[in-house]
């Protein structure tokens, strides 16, 4: 038997055996309905304030000065689910990857719509120290004592057995790198909105950083305070 390669060139006397086979790849598709594990906090979380009517109070407290646009409900949904997804650090990073979950976790928060990351960005630009001054203390004060909590699950015994309060004292650092802002007698003063809660130093962290922050918390079994 003659054969004949690709090339052109001839083989007599060859035999070409093929081999034959099937490989059959499946992949599972994954439901974009369902949210991931990571805001299934998120989730919980909304679900207990929306239960014990701390949701309908957020919209009394917690004012943005500003027409238009999302209030500060939809802020508050936000930052609880930034903060409580492990998704990373920053608005950018979550609200990028929180978009297409966003009907849901609107309407996990009683709300239509998700907020964006400039929509976020103009609305911290709407508030003011007196007003997050307010809201915090509404929600350390206020609701914490209305939940109270457990000495049987808050306490810590040692081994003799006897109950003690345990306070853990965080005073991690956070450090931050400012650029340059520009300077013209055409434009307005520039404003570092760092300036009145960060201070100039090093976190020892091998950062490039200018200034660092320190928000103090003081946490007691399983709640904590700033």
């Amino acid at each position: 038997m003659i054969m004949t390669d690709p090339s052109g060139t001839t083989h007599p006397n060859t035999r070409w055996i093929l081999a034959q086979f099937e490989r059959i790849v499946s992949k599972e598709s994954q439901p974009t309905s369902e949210l991931p594990d990571r805001l299934s906090l998120y989730a919980l979380v909304m679900e207990v304030l929306r239960s014990r009517g701390v949701l309908a109070r957020v919209a009394e407290r917690f004012l943005l000065y500003r027409q238009g646009g999302y209030v500060g409900e939809d802020l508050f949904a936000f930052l609880v689910g930034m903060f409580s997804s492990g998704f990373g650090h920053g608005i950018k990073s979550f609200a990028r990857r929180s978009a297409k979950h966003g009907t849901q976790l609107a309407a996990l928060a009683g709300r239509k719509c998700w907020p964006s990351q400039a929509s976020v960005s103009r609305a911290l630009s709407s508030t003011s120290e007196t007003v997050v001054a307010s809201f915090l203390r509404f929600l350390l004060v206020e609701v914490g004592a209305e939940w109270g909590h457990r000495d049987d699950l808050t306490a810590w015994r040692d081994a003799q057995g006897q109950a003690w309060d345990v306070f853990n004292w965080d005073t991690r650092v956070t450090p931050f790198r400012q650029r340059g802002l520009p300077y013209g007698d055409d434009l307005p003063e520039p404003v570092r909105r760092l300036d009145e809660v960060a201070a100039p130093g090093y976190a020892g962290r091998k950062q490039r950083a200018d200034v660092q922050l320190s928000v103090s918390k003081v946490q007691h079994g399983d709640q904590a305070s700033g």
